[in-house]
């Protein structure tokens, strides 16, 4: 009978984008299954469980908790190198290491179907497990390491050897953090494995997709093109009951809060000027369209030239593009002057090569003209190039004109 597995194949190479693997030492009061879950919502996308000092019975416990999890999040799990627990709990697999059982032994005691990853730090290491059937490899410590004390440095060369010598997908392990990811660039590698860079952070969710992000940066993409209200800039507060008070400001009845946020729902996706004109229909304001959109303005641009603030992580991850050498241009559906006051007052203008505005380019963000136009600045294909948005729609779009795409 076969399992109900679904990780190989592409899928599998899919889900190594971001592999986690659980250390205990970092949970400082909290749960193990509260920590994984934050990583999985933060954008891991592959679990293992490794417990080298829990008894038979809370290691059982722990790791049929968190294949639950697991499963109900869509995320393979696996155990590292405990055979008998992956078995009893039916994880997706096991990851077994060169002292560890076999790759052979773990075959055939898991059957066809299930995941079996094995560490490797040497190209004859990684062509011999993969003839036994390895389904991964798991390759490092390709940076120092206070995890596993006993693993061999492995540099960028025997790297992108051992990625050349299988066809097999291949995972960089040991010391990758947000401030090295992008070193493994062009190196052939799937997706990276850490504990610490995600498990020893108080927000673990905000450290794992500030990871996510740059890991994705790292497998191929030779350029970032960010969207910025939303995604960099904290700027929801600025919009917040704007249309209520344009309202006011031109005769117009003082709205309730809850009035106030249903009509910012209204207006959401509505241009400047499209929202100006049903502010004044529905309300019998006393103004013109262009006189709406000023006074707009005028409103936002004392948020964004003192209030708006960068969301977390923006700063870190934008240092650290710019570190590695990738160009990053910006594309929004916002205004210049606004925009430019922020950035400007954030100390980020200079990290883009150009802004991009849907407004000067007389387009919106359910077509992919803004960002083809920054991929044309640069030089680059859709698909060189790693489009960053928080809405959907825009993403979307993208996405379909064949972008690499990251929602945040």
């Amino acid at each position: 009978m076969k399992s109900d597995n679904s990780f190989k194949n592409e899928a599998l190479r899919r889900s190594l984008f971001l592999y986690a693997v659980t250390d205990r030492r970092w949970l400082d009061g909290r749960s193990l299954s509260s920590c994984v879950q934050d990583a999985i919502e933060g954008g891991a996308s592959f679990v293992q469980l490794r417990e080298k000092n829990l008894d038979q019975e809370n290691f059982f416990s722990e790791a049929k908790e968190l294949r639950a999890l697991c499963r109900a999040k869509g995320v393979p799990f696996v155990v590292n190198d405990n055979l008998e627990i992956a078995k009893k709990v039916c994880a997706d697999g096991v990851h077994v290491g060169q002292t560890d059982a076999s790759c052979l032994e773990a075959r055939r005691l898991l059957g066809p179907d299930k995941i079996v990853g094995v560490s490797a730090s040497t190209v004859g290491q990684a062509i011999l497990a993969e003839k036994q059937g390895a389904d991964y490899l798991g390759v490092g410590a390709v940076f120092a390491t206070g995890s596993k004390n006993d693993a061999d440095n492995v540099s960028f060369e025997v790297l992108k050897e051992i990625c050349a010598s299988v066809k097999i997908p291949v995972v960089a392990i040991g010391g990758i953090g947000a401030h090295n990811v992008l070193r493994l660039k062009d190196s052939g590698i799937a997706g990276i494995s850490v504990i610490s860079a995600i498990f020893a952070n108080d927000d673990i969710k905000a450290a794992t997709k500030h990871l996510a992000l740059l890991d994705k940066m790292a497998l191929g993409p030779k350029a970032a093109i960010f969207d910025l209200d939303g995604t960099l800039l904290d700027s929801l507060a600025a919009w917040e009951g704007l249309a209520a008070k344009i309202v006011q400001s031109f005769g117009g009845k003082k709205l309730l809060k809850e009035e106030a946020a249903a009509l910012d729902k209204k207006v959401f996706s509505m241009s400047m000027e499209d929202c100006g004109k049903y502010l004044i229909k529905t309300y019998n304001l006393n103004c013109d369209c262009e006189a709406a959109v000023q006074e707009a303005n005028k409103i936002l641009l004392g948020e964004y030239e003192n209030s708006v603030a960068l969301l977390p992580g923006a700063l870190e991850t934008l240092k650290a593009l710019k570190e590695g050498g990738v160009p990053i241009c910006g594309a929004t559906s916002g205004s210049r002057v606004l925009e430019e006051a922020a950035l400007k007052r954030l100390g980020i203008f200079d990290f883009f090569e150009k802004i991009f505005y849907c407004s000067e380019l007389k387009t919106s963000k359910k077509e992919a003209l803004i960002y083809k136009s920054a991929a044309d600045f640069m030089g680059l294909e859709p698909s060189q190039a790693l489009v960053v948005e928080d809405s959907r729609e825009a993403f979307e779009a993208a996405k379909s004109a064949g972008f690499e795409t990251f929602l945040v």
